[in-house]
């Protein structure tokens, strides 16, 4: 019943049922079937600890000072819970975060410019540091396209050399924001 009902692409009257109710039943049947499509698609490796997504936030917005524990936390949220983010086009991600409960403001300018974050965290965690230590000042308004293209050149490389320490969260957050690396 379930792949007869659930796979005709319109209604139609099942005895002993109502027109309307066949309807209602008929969609009912095509969104489960739908649901367990879903949840059938490949799921990304989780390699990240768990323990992230329990780290104490010092600071409310992401900056020089706990921006690595931020992006860690943010990284673990969306890894855990990569089914509310996969198939929805980029710009749900900070929907999809306030829905997850994601309590610091991810902003406007995170979006644009350090979104890139999460990618050099997934290559190695001490990396967003150290691949914007020549820098000078914060990682705010004067400096924010330096710090968003050394991350993004620290990406690649680890890419490009094969050192990535979460390879499938790279994967999942390319598949998520396919445009922060292009």
């Amino acid at each position: 019943m379930l792949k007869f009902i659930g796979d005709s692409p319109s209604p139609f009257k099942i005895e002993p049922l109502s027109n309307p109710e066949s309807r209602a039943l008929w969609a009912s049947i095509r969104f489960r079937v739908r649901i367990k499509g879903l949840r059938n698609i490949a799921q990304f490796e989780i390699k990240v600890p768990k323990a992230w997504l329990g780290i104490k936030l010092k600071y409310k917005k992401f900056g020089k000072k706990g921006g690595k524990e931020f992006a860690m936390k943010l990284l673990a949220l969306v890894s855990y819970n990569q089914m509310d983010f996969l198939g929805k086009p980029e710009y749900w991600f900070r929907p999809v975060c306030d829905q997850l409960g994601w309590k610091p403001q991810i902003s406007d300018n995170f979006m644009d410019r350090h979104i890139v974050s999460l990618f050099v965290i997934c290559c190695e965690p001490n990396l967003l540091m150290s691949s914007v230590a020549h820098i000078a000042g914060t990682w705010g308004d004067s400096n924010r396209g330096k710090f968003k293209s050394a991350w993004i050149k620290a990406v690649r490389e680890a890419i490009k050399s094969k050192k990535v320490k979460y390879p499938s969260e790279l994967n999942l957050l390319q598949n998520i924001l396919p445009s922060v690396l292009k």
